[in-house]
């Protein structure tokens, strides 16, 4: 079983951790365990399986479960988990089958995520949105509180974004008329923004012939 991490009466602790993406035709698509199993500031999403999508626990002894704390469990089919894990506090799934209830929990929720990419770490991992309900869930840290899951969201970190605008076809000596696009930055007010623009074919667009408004 288990087509991530296999977990035979370990007694493992994994922290900052994400286990993402992975496959089971049976048990256990992300984790299989069946003794104490410590998960903080875990990230168990997108792994799928029959039974027990993200973690499946064989084990139903309350002093042989997973303990789980500032941990988010999203989007794994199969469900999130098969026998609930013991909360220790500000964990988010988005079902029900963890069984959720510490202080700090939410269950039920739609938890954003970013694909899974190279985000500054060793390994790759789920960066968070703007607006996702994991950032600040997690535990008190520093004076203020951590984010659930392995990824701690930072505005910085994220450039600005511009959107796609298509290919265009004109005629010669002709202008292709306004051209719609969207600005957008994680900490900067789009008002704020200041956007250029440059050719990458002088001869044939002069970069006077560019014209930015609105």
């Amino acid at each position: 079983p288990a087509g991530g991490l296999f977990l035979k009466k370990t007694g493992s602790t994994l922290g900052n951790v994400t286990v993402s993406n992975n496959q089971a035709s049976g048990q256990a698509g992300g984790i299989w365990a069946d003794g104490r199993v410590w998960l903080t500031h875990a990230t168990v999403a997108f792994n799928s399986a029959s039974s027990g999508g993200g973690l499946y626990h064989a084990d139903s002894d309350d002093d042989d479960k997973a303990l789980i704390r500032s941990s988010l469990f999203a989007s794994n089919a199969g469900g999130n988990s098969y026998l609930a894990p013991v909360s220790a506090g500000y964990n988010l799934s988005d079902d029900n089958s963890n069984g959720f209830n510490g202080t700090g929990d939410q269950k039920n929720v739609a938890i954003a995520l970013q694909p899974l990419a190279f985000n500054g770490g060793a390994t790759r991992t789920h960066a968070l949105p703007l607006g996702s309900i994991a950032i600040d869930a997690g535990v008190a840290r520093y004076g203020g509180r951590a984010d659930a899951g392995a990824f701690e969201y930072n505005p910085a970190s994220f450039a600005p974004t511009v959107s796609t605008v298509a290919d265009q076809v004109i005629d010669e000596d002709t202008s292709t008329g306004a051209l719609a696009f969207t600005v957008n930055d994680a900490e900067t007010a789009p008002a704020d923004l200041v956007v250029t623009a440059t050719s990458s074919n002088t001869a044939l667009v002069p970069n006077a012939n560019i014209v930015l408004g609105g």
